[in-house]
């Protein structure tokens, strides 16, 4: 969203998805698997058999890993083809859960991570690791998004156009649950120029979704720096889970303008103030509490969404 793949910020418009977002990769180990079979009941399972049951359909990391790298392309469309499938027959089930995930990482970031720039620099993930992980897993997300669509062949433009209209209902359900941050990522790859040069996407939605499009579209405009969803998440009553990118980049933009100590030696209070403002609304949003029960096989699904390359996307 906001990061560059080394350190800074960039403007959103200006990549694919949510941009390059710090590079470091995580171990795609769960490539082969196939997450329709683990909830393709969950009406009827409990929590010990849905255990069981993704325990013996994950497979063991060296057998995934030694697979990946056998067939990485058709491993990766596999579980691409598999996530659309998920979103099409129980998409409210992974709307609750990403509302889960997204809530559990908000509550475990410190107050630390956002002082002294850091988010950024080689220690990132030291003195930063939820915020770094939180920016990583937005691009994973936009960008597998992103894959899942853009694999498709341009023949099959009449399917695509549908998955992202389910994907838009996905976007839709998430901002009615108040997540802001899935939302924003899935939001920002059915809307990106690749799918929209390449399926006519964007435009088709604007059609078929007119008045929900132009609202949603709004909502994330980075107009005025980003004054709209700054807004909605500040007024926004719990639970919500806020896109802390845009209170980062805030952040980022104090530390850059405002020195710490005044000429005289003393706390700039000013500055202090602007800090103490931002970092009371993300703890405010940290007392969120969201209803639903939860499959800890799809909250792992979640966490190893596979890394892909920019490469990956622009060889589509």
């Amino acid at each position: 969203f906001f990061f560059q793949a080394e350190d800074g910020i960039r403007d959103a418009q200006e990549s694919r998805g949510l941009g390059d977002v710090y590079k470091r990769q995580v171990q795609a180990n769960w490539l082969t698997v196939t997450l329709v079979h683990i909830v393709n009941d969950f009406e009827s399972v409990e929590d010990e058999e849905l255990t069981a049951v993704s325990s013996s359909t994950f497979p063991a990391k060296s057998v995934a890993k030694d697979e990946i790298r056998r067939h990485p392309i058709v491993s990766l469309y596999n579980f691409a083809a598999n996530m659309l499938e998920l979103l099409e027959s129980h998409s409210d089930i992974l709307v609750q859960q990403m509302c889960l995930f997204d809530l559990d990482n908000l509550k475990q970031v410190q107050v630390s991570e956002w002082t002294h720039k850091a988010w950024m620099g080689k220690a990132k993930h030291i003195n930063a690791p939820t915020l770094t992980f939180i920016s990583e897993h937005l691009t994973r997300l936009s960008r597998f998004v992103s894959y899942a669509l853009l694999s498709q062949s341009q023949s099959n433009k009449k399917l695509v156009r549908n998955q992202a209209k389910h994907l838009f209902g996905v976007v839709k359900k998430l901002i009615e649950n108040q997540n802001f941050n899935s939302s924003y990522a899935i939001f920002m790859s059915i809307t990106s120029a690749a799918l929209e040069a390449k399926f006519g996407v964007a435009h088709w939605l604007r059609r078929q979704q007119s008045r929900d499009y132009t609202e949603i579209e709004t909502l994330f405009s980075s107009d005025d720096n980003y004054r709209a969803i700054k807004r909605r998440q500040e007024d926004a009553p719990l639970p919500c889970v806020p896109l802390l990118a845009v209170w980062l980049s805030d952040v980022h933009a104090i530390e850059e303008k405002m020195k710490t100590l005044n000429s005289d030696g003393e706390l700039n209070l000013t500055k202090m103030k602007h800090l103490y403002n931002i970092l009371k609304l993300v703890e405010s949003h940290k007392l969120s509490i969201y209803p639903f029960k939860r499959f800890e096989s799809v909250t792992q699904y979640l966490q190893v969404l596979p890394s892909i390359s920019e490469e990956v996307l622009d060889s589509l």
